[in-house]
């Protein structure tokens, strides 16, 4: 994400979304009750109401709405709300959305920008790659994924011809596909690192046909499937490696989570007692997952969300925010997507 304007003091940022996992950051920033402005397609009825000859066409025009709602779907996200200003022909009060992608910019207006907040543009506008490569394979499949902050995103899936009496035959023609993929990839996504994993023997039998000339850390894992991302991110070969990326930050928080929760330790969940605590001024960190956040501004519930997230941050304590698409996300959401990990016991 590019910042193209920044004015706390005034609660104004202008920003531009260079790509799908900033439109994950917008999602976690963006919140009812501010104001976005941004150019958009609205409808225009050219005639009276009553006219039949009327034509309906569509407009480019730069208007402000009050936020409602915000959709995410992984690859789009729409902003929702009620129209505050724009030209004279378009009536205030009615409803538009703003549908931001890649090249899109937006203009937010917060009335209190908090920590969380700006952690999240901050973390967005970092200018090092946010992208990492990986490869998991046996002699037949391949599975090709990035990890972003937002969690790990399967991009293909290569099968070869299986012939289980002829394996070296196999291996020929099978790994130079598997390495060729790997190269297009690299020079697309240009990530700073490259992981290499499979079961057994695999990886020394890929890197004997060629070996790239990309930076590899090479892995284990038991099995050559989609869930076998999520058991890579736990392998002590990527603990160093993956410290600094979000999905891996995640796993750690919700195990440790998990972990005081099994010994009746210092956290708790369910949004009851997290509003206990974080009155108490008790929290150490608070977790929330997307899914939830989506579901409190749907079911109308964001003005407690929000009182809470501003408790905690006045007593010091920190905010967090997973996502929902990988385990520890789901893990979280197991578990009403609300928890904290607390000072002491309450």
């Amino acid at each position: 994400m590019k910042l193209l304007k920044k004015d706390i003091k005034h609660g104004e940022i202008k920003c531009l979304v260079e790509d799908q996992d900033d439109l994950w950051y917008l999602s976690q920033i963006i919140m009812p009750k501010d104001i976005a402005k941004s150019s958009t397609l609205r409808k225009i009825r050219l005639g009276g109401e009553d006219d039949r000859s009327a034509r309906i066409i569509k407009k480019r025009v730069y208007l402000s709405i009050e936020v409602e709602k915000v959709e995410f779907s992984g690859s789009s996200l729409r902003v929702l709300g009620v129209i505050t200003d724009g030209p004279d022909d378009i009536p205030k009060g009615s409803h538009h959305s703003f549908s931001l992608e890649p090249g899109s910019r937006i203009t937010l207006i917060k009335e209190e920008w908090l920590r969380l907040h700006l952690e999240k543009l901050d973390e967005a506008c970092k200018t090092e790659s946010r992208v990492m490569l990986i490869c998991i394979f046996d002699r037949e499949t391949a599975y090709f994924g990035l990890l972003k902050r937002s969690g790990v995103h399967i991009i293909s899936k290569l099968e070869g011809q299986v012939q289980k009496k002829d394996f070296e035959q196999q291996s020929k023609s099978f790994y130079p596909q598997v390495i060729s993929a790997l190269e297009q990839y690299y020079e697309r996504y240009k990530p700073p690192h490259v992981v290499l994993a499979s079961p057994s023997f695999w990886k020394e039998e890929l890197l004997k046909v060629k070996k790239p000339s990309f930076p590899l850390v090479q892995a284990t894992v038991s099995s050559v499937t989609e869930n076998a991302f999520e058991e890579l991110l736990k392998r002590p070969e990527l603990k160093e490696l993956l410290k600094q990326q979000r999905v891996a930050q995640d796993s750690q928080l919700v195990e440790e989570l998990m972990a005081e929760l099994s010994k009746d330790g210092k956290a708790t969940y369910g949004l009851e007692h997290v509003k206990l605590a974080a009155e108490a001024g008790a929290v150490e960190m608070l977790i929330l997952s997307d899914r939830f956040l989506m579901n409190a501004r749907e079911d109308g519930t964001d003005d407690e969300i929000d009182l809470v997230m501003k408790q905690v941050e006045r007593a010091k304590g920190k905010v967090h925010i997973i996502s929902s698409e990988h385990d520890p996300g789901k893990k979280l959401d197991g578990i009403s997507g609300i928890a904290v990990l607390l000072r002491y016991k309450v």
